[in-house]
């Protein structure tokens, strides 16, 4: 097990992670507080963990939305292969 300090929003954690994943780590949390910057540019200061939680949502969107597209291109190729093509 390795660990990582990682910077977000101005603050440090230190974050635990498997051997090898150190590097994935550090950009998803370089990640996050590039988009806690991104909304502070567009929202101001309007708090910490709300810009925490809204960070956070977006990323959750995303991942919601790149499931849906997964689900979706599943369901062509199967429509495809019913169809012969």
């Amino acid at each position: 097990m390795s660990q990582v300090i990682a910077t977000i929003a101005g603050r440090q954690f230190r974050l635990a992670c498997e051997d090898g994943q150190e590097d994935h780590l550090q950009a998803l949390a370089k990640d996050i507080d590039q988009r806690i910057i991104d909304l502070r540019r567009k929202f101001g200061e309007i708090g910490d963990t709300r810009l925490t939680v809204m960070a956070a949502l977006m990323v959750a969107w995303g991942v919601v939305l790149t499931a849906f597209v997964a689900w979706l291109y599943r369901r062509a190729l199967v429509v495809m292969d019913v169809n012969g093509g």
